[in-house]
């Protein structure tokens, strides 16, 4: 008798795929259920790559704020120069002529900066959804504006009246703005780990679901292998005793 003839969970497969379920006759509600968790999995890893995508773009947005910073303090440097007494119109024109150079080096920093053809720094990046749940919401993120004209120093100029404050005001919204990613990212970081966790939680829960338990199917495999033979074994003992008594009534007969 071969045995994958016959019908409901076979061993043989059973073994070979490592699973309990290779069908649906196998388990209709076990395999309903497997799929489903198998569903939440594959939107749960789609929810990590979207958390790491946006992690990377607000990593982009803070090395480009961390170069505007940099900027600015040169800038700081340079209007503290120019307010010494001591100096010319002249020189205070010089010195202006580096400020215009921060000046437009801030400038492009903020309206060249962008993350998959988007530009993040300009302050066109509000609300962007990041889809790090399942059912594809997740917490918006917005970047604020880093203009010359937002930060308030568009025009800014040494060689006429002008007020350090200004600067310092600017600085300010710049390390709001950097706080405010380094919170984003931390907090991406924490959802990463629970939607990873919950993936681990899920596969443990399908493989219980799907999985065979191989010595319990290499052990059914023996059974039937036996029982197998045992009809085998009957089957031939009845074709020989019917043969014999063939024998004996062709006998009689005679």
């Amino acid at each position: 008798m071969d045995i994958s003839s016959v019908g409901g969970s076979n061993p043989y497969t059973n073994i070979a795929s490592g699973q309990r379920i290779n069908s649906a006759a196998d388990d209709p509600s076990g395999l309903a259920i497997a799929k489903g968790m198998e569903a939440q999995t594959s939107s749960s890893k789609q929810n990590i790559n979207n958390v790491a995508n946006m992690s990377n773009l607000l990593n982009t947005a803070d090395g480009a704020l961390e170069s505007i910073s940099n900027n600015l303090q040169r800038l700081r440097e340079l209007s503290v120069q120019a307010s010494n007494g001591i100096l010319s119109q002249d020189d205070k024109k010089i010195i202006q002529g580096e400020v215009s150079q921060v000046l437009s080096e801030i400038e492009s920093v903020a309206s060249s900066t962008s993350f998959n053809q988007m530009k993040i720094l300009d302050g066109s990046f509000t609300e962007k959804n990041t889809a790090s749940s399942t059912d594809g919401s997740g917490p918006k993120i917005s970047i604020d504006n880093t203009s010359l004209e937002s930060l308030g120093i568009k025009g800014f100029d040494v060689s006429k009246g002008f007020d350090i404050s200004k600067i310092d005001e600017a600085l300010s919204k710049v390390s709001e703005s950097r706080s405010e990613i380094g919170s984003a990212t931390n907090a991406f970081k924490h959802a990463t780990n629970n939607i990873s966790g919950k993936i681990n939680n899920i596969t443990s829960s399908m493989s219980k679901i799907q999985d065979a338990n191989i010595s319990m199917e290499i052990s059914t495999l023996k059974k039937n292998q036996i029982l197998d033979q045992y009809k085998m074994q009957m089957q031939a003992m009845l074709q020989n005793n019917q043969r014999t008594q063939t024998g004996m009534m062709a006998d009689f007969k005679l």
